[in-house]
């Protein structure tokens, strides 16, 4: 992973001031920022399959928690970027927000919270500490594939635009690719994630 944009003390980094495992959290709490995740162009190729996105939340008001590269001119190559609101809505955009997916949930303030989006055959679903949040809004459905190439943390971004940071805490953040992991509500971890 490499940190791009912004410069100290406004960057992404670790924090000792909010934790949910261990002593510190992710935190990104400045402008024009984010954390390119590396690996090679098929590693976050999806393409048609099943994959989780889960983290653990804390009071971020909103911005950016993960995006997918996003290509506007060319439709086979669909991306997505997972968003925070604040009032507790949470949407999954699509195309450069030509399509989105709204979910509206009241997260407990002043706590960590534990997030998982997943596709599961086409379908997603959204889960608040281990709760289905049913969906709000849809304007349009899923596409079917997402070959992207880079993914994102902290921020949208499209060629050279580094846009809607995200300002709050993020701890044990997990992409599944090939695996829908939660089918139904489900009790939450009290551990981290194994880190292989």
């Amino acid at each position: 992973m490499t940190n791009s944009g912004g410069t100290a003390p406004n960057t992404n980094t670790t924090s000792s001031t909010q934790a949910k495992f261990g002593s510190t959290s992710w935190n990104n709490n400045g402008s024009s920022q984010r954390i390119a995740l590396g690996g090679t162009t098929t590693d976050w190729n999806f393409g048609s399959g099943d994959f989780t996105i889960e983290w653990w939340d804390y009071d971020n008001p909103e911005g950016a928690i993960v995006s997918w590269q996003r290509e506007e001119t060319n439709p086979t190559l669909r991306g997505f970027a997972v968003m925070r609101y604040a009032g507790g809505a949470v949407y999954v955009y699509q195309n450069w927000n030509a399509e989105s997916t709204q979910w509206v949930f009241t997260a407990p303030a002043g706590q960590w919270s534990h997030i998982a989006l997943v596709k599961i055959s086409g379908t997603f679903t959204l889960y608040l500490n281990g709760v289905l949040v049913n969906i709000s809004s849809q304007s349009a459905g899923f596409p079917t594939t997402y070959n992207n190439t880079t993914g994102y943390l902290g921020s949208l971004y499209n060629t050279a635009t580094i846009a809607n940071t995200l300002s709050g805490y993020v701890d044990d953040l997990r992409v599944t690719k090939g695996v829908g992991r939660y089918t139904g509500n489900f009790i939450i971890r009290s551990t981290a994630f194994p880190d292989s």
